[in-house]
Order: C-alpha cells, then sequence, then structure tokens
C-alpha cells in the first residue's frame, strides 16, 4: 500500500513539474525580445519589440509599425514655433494641433526622465464623429525640434497597451541618434529593412502623410507651421504694469479693468481681460460674470469650473454667444483677486488661447494702492457666536442662555455722527405673560414683571400684540434715538418673518417707520413676529422676536445691508457649536430667512460692495498696496509652456 502512495505521489509531483514547465515556455513566448530601432531623417532611436519597422514619412517624422495587426506608433517632429524648445512647450504646440482637428481634451501629466532626457507624458481624451478614444505621447526636445511619441487606443486598452508597450517605448526614445553602434569587425552591419507589412500599406513612404489614424477615421496631424508672425514687445504701461504682447496689439485700461486687444480689430472677438481687484471673495463664477457685464462684446451661454486644485486659482471654461470659447482664472488670498479671462473664436481657439496665455503668464503688476479689509469679525459674549460687520462699528451682546433657553440679543451701532444702528432680539427677553382677566381682577397691570420660580428675568405682563402693535405700544418707546411724530406702515409677511418665533399661531409684519428726532428725521426698518410660547407655557405666555436697522432719513438702505450682512455671517463658534449646535442653528436659519424677506427696494441696497479695481483708482485714502495672490499666474505659465519663467518681479509680482 505505501509503495502505491508513494508512486501516486511521484506522478502527480512530475504532472506538476510538467504544468510549470509548459506554464514558463508559454510565459517566454508571451515576452517578446526588444530591440533598439534607428532613423536617420528624422534622427532618433527608440526601443521596440523584435519584428517591429520604422517607417519614415518625409518631412513630418515616422511610424513605427508592428509586424501584425497590432496599434501603430507616431513619431511627430517639428522645428520648436516658441524657443528655447522644451518638452512642455512641444507638449503645448502639439495638442494645439489635435484641438484643431478634433476634439480633445488634457488628461494627467507626468515628468519622466528617458534614455534621450527629460519627456513629458501627457493623456488625454479625442472625440471623433462621435467615437471616443485615448490618448498618450511623450513630448522630447532636442536642440531647437520637437519630438512627439504617441499613439491613439480605446480607453479600455490603453493601460493593457501601455503597460506592454508604450511605456518603454516613450522612456526608450533618444531624439537625434542618427546611426546604429558600429557592429563587431567582420561583421557585416545588420539594419532593419523598413518593410510595411501588406495590411498597412498606408504607412509606405512616400509624400508627406497629413492624417493620423482617430479611431474609424484619418485625421489631421502634425505641427501647421504658420507664416511667421508680428514680433512680440514688452509694453511697459504708464500704470505700473507690464506685459509681453504681439507688437499689432494694443493695451487698454479702464474703470480699473486691463484689456489686451488686436490694434485696429473692428470685432473684439480676442482679448484678454486682466482684472485686480479688492474684496470679499464672491467666488470665480460670480467673479467672471462680474468682469464679462463689463465687456459687453461677450455674452456668456455656459460658464462650468474645470479645475479648483492645487495652484491657487480656480480655472473656469465657458462659451459664449458667436461661437467664442473663454477661459478664465480666479485667485483670491486675504483681501485681493485677481482674474484673467482669455477670448477667442472657437474655430481658431488653440492657436488664440497659446498666445493669450503667453500674454497673461508675462503679467507683471504695479504697486498699486488698495483699499483695506471693509468688516470685521465680533466675537459675542460668552463666545457662542460670531458675526461680521463693518470695521468702524461698535457692537455688543451675543447667544443669552437662560436655563438651556436659547436666545440671540445683539446690537450694533456705526460711527458719529450719522449712528447707523442695527439690532437682533430673538426672542424678547423677558417672555409675555398675557394679562388676563383674572390677573386683572387680582390687581396685575401691564408692564409689571411676574416673578417665575427658577427664573432670573421672569415675565412681563402685556396681553398679547400683532407685530406692529407691538412695535408701537412696546419697542418704540426704548428705542434710542427717541421719535417724534412717528408714522408707521406695516406689511403683513409670510411665514419666513412669522418663524422667527418658534411657538403656535405666530404672525409676522414688515413694519416702516419714519420720525424726527434731536438729531435729524430717521427711517427704520422692522422684521416683528409674535406668537404663542411653546409648551408648556401655550395657553397663558405669549413670545416676541424682532430684527431692526435704523438710519437717517435717506440711508436706510445702507443699515439694512449692515443687518443682512451680520445675520447671513452669523454662525456658532466652536464652543457654541459644542454646547448648543441644533438649537442655536435653528435660530440662525429662521433669521437668515427673515432677512430674506426684506423688501426689494431696500434688498437691493443690501448687496455688498462687490469687487474693487484698484489699476487707475482714485484712492487717496488707501494706505496699503496691493498684493498679487499666490499661483495666480501658474495656469497660463503651463499653458503658454513655460512653467519655469515665472520669477518674482521687481515690483513683487510675477514674471
Amino acid at each position: 500500500m505505501k509503495a502505491i502512495m508513494a508512486s501516486v505521489r511521484l506522478s502527480v509531483q512530475r504532472a506538476l513539474l510538467a504544468v510549470l514547465l509548459m506554464s514558463s515556455a508559454v510565459a517566454a513566448r508571451a515576452q517578446p525580445e526588444w530591440t533598439r530601432l534607428y532613423c536617420d531623417d528624422p534622427a532618433f532611436s527608440v526601443e521596440a519589440p523584435a519584428g517591429w519597422q520604422i517607417v519614415a514619412v518625409e518631412g513630418r517624422g515616422a511610424r513605427l509599425v508592428p509586424p501584425d495587426a497590432g496599434p501603430v506608433v507616431e513619431v511627430v517632429v517639428w522645428d520648436a514655433l516658441h524657443l528655447p524648445a522644451t518638452p512642455e512647450t512641444a507638449a503645448v504646440e502639439h495638442e494645439a494641433v489635435l484641438a484643431r482637428a478634433i476634439d480633445y481634451r488634457r488628461g494627467d501629466v507626468r515628468r519622466v526622465e528617458t534614455a534621450g532626457g527629460a519627456g513629458l507624458v501627457v493623456s488625454g481624451s479625442v472625440r471623433s464623429s462621435g467615437v471616443m478614444e485615448s490618448s498618450i505621447f511623450c513630448a522630447y526636445a532636442a536642440g531647437d525640434r520637437h519630438y512627439i511619441l504617441g499613439t491613439f487606443a480605446p480607453a479600455s486598452r490603453l493601460a493593457e497597451l501601455r503597460a506592454e508597450l508604450i511605456d518603454r517605448m516613450m522612456l526608450s526614445f533618444r531624439p537625434e541618434e542618427e546611426a546604429a553602434p558600429a557592429p563587431p569587425p567582420g561583421e557585416p552591419p545588420e539594419r532593419p529593412e523598413p518593410v510595411a507589412p501588406a495590411d498597412r500599406g498606408e504607412v509606405q513612404p512616400g509624400p508627406a502623410p497629413s492624417t493620423i489614424r482617430v479611431g474609424p477615421q484619418d485625421q489631421p496631424i502634425g505641427p501647421e507651421l504658420r507664416a511667421p508672425g508680428p514680433p512680440w514687445i514688452e509694453h511697459v504701461n504708464p500704470r505700473g504694469f507690464s506685459l509681453s504682447m504681439p507688437a499689432d496689439w494694443e493695451v487698454r485700461c479702464d474703470d480699473g479693468l486691463i484689456l489686451v486687444v488686436p490694434a485696429g480689430e473692428e470685432e473684439r472677438t480676442r482679448l484678454l481681460a486682466i482684472w485686480p481687484v479688492s474684496g470679499d471673495d464672491p467666488g470665480a463664477e460670480q467673479a467672471l460674470r462680474e468682469l464679462l457685464a463689463r465687456v459687453p462684446e461677450v455674452t456668456p451661454t455656459r460658464v462650468e469650473v474645470a479645475s479648483e486644485e492645487g495652484k491657487g486659482a480656480t480655472v473656469l471654461d465657458a462659451q459664449a454667444e458667436g461661437h467664442l470659447r473663454v477661459a478664465a482664472t480666479w485667485a483670491h488670498e486675504g483681501w485681493d483677486g485677481l482674474l484673467i479671462v482669455a477670448v477667442g473664436p472657437a474655430v481658431t481657439w488653440a492657436a488664440d488661447r497659446l498666445a493669450l496665455a503667453r500674454i497673461a503668464a508675462s503679467f507683471s503688476p504695479g504697486a498699486w494702492p488698495a483699499p483695506r479689509r471693509a468688516e470685521r469679525e465680533v466675537i459675542g459674549d460668552a463666545g457662542l457666536m460670531s458675526w461680521r460687520l463693518p470695521m468702524e462699528w461698535e457692537s455688543s451682546g451675543g447667544v443669552r442662555d437662560e436655563g438651556g433657553e436659547l436666545g440671540i440679543e445683539t446690537e450694533a451701532q456705526g460711527p458719529e455722527p450719522d449712528r447707523l444702528q442695527v439690532a437682533w432680539r430673538q426672542p424678547l427677553a423677558p417672555r409675555f405673560r398675557a394679562l388676563t382677566p383674572l390677573l386683572e381682577s387680582l390687581g396685575w397691570r401691564e408692564g409689571e414683571r411676574y416673578s417665575v420660580p427658577d427664573s432670573s428675568s421672569g415675565l412681563l405682563i402685556y396681553r398679547r400684540r400683532e407685530p406692529a402693535e407691538m412695535i408701537e405700544d412696546l419697542l418704540l418707546p426704548r428705542h434710542s434715538p427717541a421719535l417724534s411724530g412717528v408714522e408707521v406702515d406695516a406689511t403683513r409677511a409670510g411665514g419666513a418673518v412669522s418663524g422667527l418665533v418658534t411657538g403656535t399661531d405666530a404672525s409676522g409684519e414688515i413694519v416702516r417707520v419714519t420720525g424726527e428726532s434731536a438729531e435729524g428725521r430717521r427711517e427704520r426698518l422692522y422684521l416683528a413676529a409674535t406668537g404663542r410660547s411653546r409648551p408648556p407655557l401655550t395657553a397663558t405666555c405669549w413670545d416676541g422676536a424682532v430684527l431692526w436697522a435704523g438710519a437717517p432719513e435717506g440711508r436706510l438702505a445702507e443699515a439694512v445691508r449692515a443687518l443682512v450682512r451680520m445675520v447671513e455671517s452669523a454662525s456658532p463658534t466652536e464652543t457654541g457649536a459644542e454646547r448648543h449646535r441644533g438649537g442655536l442653528g435653528d435660530l440662525l436659519e429662521r433669521a437668515c430667512a427673515a432677512v430674506g424677506a426684506i423688501p426689494g427696494d431696500l434688498r437691493s441696497g443690501a448687496e455688498p460692495a462687490g469687487l474693487q479695481g484698484v489699476v487707475g483708482a482714485d484712492a487717496v485714502t488707501w494706505d496699503r498696496t496691493w498684493r498679487l495672490p499666490v499661483g495666480a499666474l501658474q495656469h497660463w505659465a503651463e499653458q503658454a509652456g513655460e512653467p519655469g519663467s515665472i520669477t518674482v518681479g521687481p515690483r513683487g509680482g510675477m514674471r
């Protein structure tokens, strides 16, 4: 029996060994030998699997052709359009050609070290006749020439193709290598004949082809060399900035906006707009819309964020009426921002964008005066909530916490003599005890305080009022400055205002008050609500809440602006969030909804001042220097293929 088992084990071991040997043989056959191929014109060499051939394409480059029905790899060579020649400029010039011919989009970019020096591997995607494929190429430079090695493939095959073929080819590429190494003495030189396979007759040497296979169709390829254009000049502007531009372009400055346009071009379809500004960050899309509102030739139809990563600037892509393309970057740091917008016709966009990017990357700002931040952050009493107010305003109050019952009680005032005012009471404290016949029979009167166990403030005895009545009877006598000859105009509001209180049977009103004061005629706006208290006080108590703004007659919108900003910027501090996240957040949401109901004539005046251009501004009171946001020009430098050309300029900008 033991002999039989030993025989079985030996048979199994032999079978396994045979399987392993067969697997090794298959693996060996699956890994073809590689050899270095050489091309004399254009001069380069590259490693490829055995059996591959180089087929030169006169005046254009060459094609690397496999022995079977595999992918053709293209090598494109041309004299650099922009010197010095670098892999980055090679990639940009090549992509400009692709974008003119097909719908091309860049993907990832990675610097690599190759057998011939530095290279830039660029992946992307192309769409032709509805077919989407992946693009992969490596860009090189040698002397004054640019080189591209790349191919197209279905997205599902690209990873496999790169692992088996393309990555090694790209890393082995050597530009300007004209001849194969000399063979040992006595051996004839062996140079493979460029024999193309029968099924690839289109790659035979001959007149320079103008197409490359993309999906099922041939598309144009290769740099389209233009007639030499006008020289580029350095423009130094009297307003303190400088930039490079074509000699037949001109610079215009209008109300803080810098426009670089072709001189004498009647229809302004190509332009670069540069807008250095100060102000709160409104977001990239809003900043772009603000600028384009000042350029009537450009009406955007679609705006989307292309990238928000990494380089300090948000990149925007847009389309505009008249078949225009728009690219923009918005960078904001501290209180300063820079918006750069390039515009050009869609049919020439790839080439125009390259020139516009070069202009943008060369921009060096001046030492312009700029305004200081117009507002400050206020931390309320107890450190539970913060909000923002104009810089010179005084503020007091904060979040009130009485036994877990939260309320907001803040007020703020602008400088003398105008003394703009805002206040926020949500809900009013102390709460109100309804004056019932029983209390009256016991001798209680309105305005008296009704003590409540475990309450430091008790309750005030008043009959239930509608919001306007509460303002006239209870609040106006308390608010300074005192008004005489008061006129009250109340408008019933919806749930947004009545939501200032949390109980039942609530009502809200928007009340405008005018009257005479010792300081002159004044105006006030009240957002007021009243309603029954929450259980267990519903049957006997009621609550009131109010947001209000006051100002000299004619300036109420300024005070409303401060009120809206205070409410909409309010947020729990870290301590407030830890202690009262739910309750405090609910109060803030209700207050924000209420200010949203402010009438249009006042709400329009409540909008922030917006971005302020600093170029040529009449700003005798501005006492600081505008600063270029970090990374504001990096995107344009990369688009222009000049990432190494950006250095700190003499005026603190970037060149």
